[in-house]
């Protein structure tokens, strides 16, 4: 199965983005996050699905299944009125919403960045499946950025989780705080937004970021999903918008640092 993988896993990093190819991929990283048995299952539920026969498994979503192959708990939406935040913070807050594992998986695959090279952070990782996920691929370290207590003690047990079926995973940790003070690394990054923050402060911290990537210039790649405020990125000429297959255009936007 490793060998399988392995075969699979080289033979999509040279593959042209096509329809083809993402269905590949999407089954490489359905293999890989949400084990073989589920994947099986899963697919016999979409055909039978197709027949009119209804199925429990078919309900199930990517959370779900990735939750259960690594034994973490990070599905489901938390509004920010059920967290401890003052009314300062929460002004500024927005609800924690779990991505899909495997269309992150497959888009950082398809943006072909070189992660044992990169610092991983995802800010406002909530109950922390950005950051698992990110632990997947040979990065420098990763990191998930959180200010809730709340959110921050169930993001640590799900690392220690992960930590515990793999042990070789890339170094991994949760900060507590405000994201505007995260004390960003001076190695290359990539840094992962999906949606956690109002105007405010999206301006804010892109502001910081740009001041230390002139202070240190290295690469950083921004990911951005459910881009409310991209406007921030889009007039900064500092960030050049990255063309995007249509399975994530609608959906992301993804940004370099220019350097120069």
């Amino acid at each position: 199965m490793v060998f399988i993988r392995s075969i699979l896993f080289k033979s999509l990093e040279h593959t042209k983005i096509s329809k083809m190819s993402l269905t590949w991929r999407r089954l490489h990283w359905s293999i890989r996050l949400h084990g073989m048995r589920l994947t099986v299952s899963k697919m016999a539920a979409r055909i039978l699905e197709r027949f009119g026969v209804p199925t429990a498994e078919s309900l199930a979503d990517s959370v779900m299944l990735f939750d259960r192959r690594f034994h973490v708990s990070t599905a489901g939406d938390v509004d920010t009125q059920s967290l401890n935040l003052s009314p300062q913070v929460r002004e500024h807050a927005v609800e924690y919403t779990p991505s899909c594992p495997i269309e992150l998986a497959v888009l950082f695959e398809h943006l072909n960045v070189t992660p044992s090279k990169r610092v991983f952070i995802d800010f406002g990782c909530g109950k922390g499946l950005v950051t698992l996920v990110a632990t997947q691929f040979p990065f420098l370290s990763v990191v998930g950025v959180e200010y809730s207590d709340e959110l921050c003690r169930l993001a640590q047990e799900n690392v220690r989780k992960l930590r515990s079926l793999n042990p070789s995973s890339p170094d991994v940790s949760i900060w507590k705080g405000d994201a505007r003070e995260y004390p960003l690394p001076d190695f290359p990054l990539v840094l992962y937004f999906y949606n956690p923050f109002d105007g405010v402060v999206m301006t804010e911290i892109i502001a910081r970021l740009a001041d230390s990537l002139v202070k240190v210039p290295r690469d950083c790649l921004v990911i951005y999903r459910n881009p409310v405020h991209r406007r921030i990125l889009d007039e900064d000429v500092r960030f050049r918008s990255r063309q995007l297959p249509s399975l994530f255009s609608n959906r992301f936007a993804v940004y370099d640092w220019q350097s120069s």
